[in-house]
């Protein structure tokens, strides 16, 4: 969301984790993953928000909109564990008897 806010910025490992207050690694690691899904273009080491198709920038600005307005869900989301994620989205289709 970062990058997408002003998809003019460029950032390098640096500048992000410094921002984002991360080791310069994981910054780098999250820069790349992102341009390998290709949410990002990259120059030499340098990333900006830009997405390799129309369709998956539809996807990045419904999820934009979504965070903008469901900010608690979402961040529980994120910051849960894997297991706890799992568990989370598998209960959303238990059955459920009514009382």
């Amino acid at each position: 969301m970062l990058l997408r806010h002003d998809p003019e910025i460029s950032w390098d490992a640096a500048s992000l984790a410094a921002r984002l207050y991360i080791s310069v690694d994981e910054a780098k690691r999250v820069l790349e993953e992102l341009g390998a899904r290709s949410l990002l273009m990259v120059d030499n080491g340098v990333y900006r928000y830009g997405c390799a198709s129309p369709e998956l920038k539809v996807l990045v600005d419904r999820l934009a909109r979504i965070y903008a307005t469901q900010l608690i869900a979402v961040t529980n989301l994120v910051h849960a564990k894997a297991s706890s994620r799992i568990k989370q989205f598998a209960d959303a289709f238990r059955l459920r008897k009514d009382k």
